[in-house]
């Protein structure tokens, strides 16, 4: 491929990536190829100055499973947690989080949600992007059921996503733990991401499926990332048991 068709493709994914909205984002993900889409949640210019002036002092994560109605109450302790800030800095950042989760979770049909809340400083741990997909995060009896995470930076770097196509899902399913193979492999100029306060659906399951390859960007600097994953009460139960297996809750990750 040559230069000017490749920063054509790039522009071209990018172009129909941005700014849909929750529900168009979700009926695209049906039929998409790359299993990713961004979305605008409506984050103004003053809620992004806000979460800025969080103050960031460690890495931690926060995993809530279900009792929605008590969302608020965590992200705020969560930023208490973190560092000090000024309290009614904190009130508006959980309020507005808030609202974000509910709006994800009634857009998806579904009656709760995972909800993961991460703060990170400063590391070279993802200079070498750590590509990925998420498996299955629970199982489902509905053969049409869209299984996704909501992602959103709100501080600092965003999301990598790569387009991947099918034929190199099949050629790479062995060395996709291999970082330094999979850079060579996912060439730059393709990588895509959301601005910042811009959120991003996407598809969790099989490599060789449409599950989105994805990876945390370089981060050196401070870094505050919000992720839902919407599903029943039922799939709650065993998601939570899978996911405090592997990621003690209120602690680093």
């Amino acid at each position: 491929m040559n230069k000017w068709l490749k920063i054509s493709f790039s522009l071209l994914i990018s172009s129909l990536l941005h700014g849909t909205s929750i529900n168009g984002a979700l009926d695209e993900l049906k039929s998409d190829p790359y299993g990713f889409a961004f979305v605008d949640v409506g984050i103004t210019k003053e809620d992004l100055e806000n979460f800025s002036s969080i103050d960031i002092q460690r890495e931690w994560v926060y995993h809530q499973f279900g009792e929605m109605e008590r969302v608020q109450e965590i992200f705020a302790n969560f930023f208490g947690e973190i560092g000090v800030s000024e309290h009614a800095i904190i009130l508006r950042a959980a309020e507005r989080l808030k609202e974000i989760a509910s709006d994800v979770v009634k857009a998806s049909g579904k009656e709760t949600a995972w909800i993961c809340l991460r703060s990170f400083i400063p590391t070279n741990r993802f200079d070498l992007p750590r590509w990925h997909v998420d498996g299955h995060y629970y199982r489902s009896d509905e053969p049409e059921d869209l299984i996704f995470k909501f992602a959103l930076t709100l501080v600092g770097p965003t999301t990598l996503f790569y387009p991947i196509s099918r034929e190199l899902r099949k050629t790479t399913e062995k060395t996709v733990r291999n970082r330094q193979y999979m850079k060579n492999v996912c060439k730059q100029e393709n990588i895509v991401s959301p601005k910042i306060g811009e959120g991003a659906l996407f598809i969790s399951g099989q490599y060789t499926s449409v599950a989105a390859l994805h990876s945390e960007p370089p981060i050196h600097e401070n870094r505050l990332f919000l992720s839902i994953v919407p599903c029943s009460e039922k799939q709650i139960i065993a998601l939570k048991s899978r996911v405090t297996a592997l990621y003690p809750k209120d602690s680093r990750n």
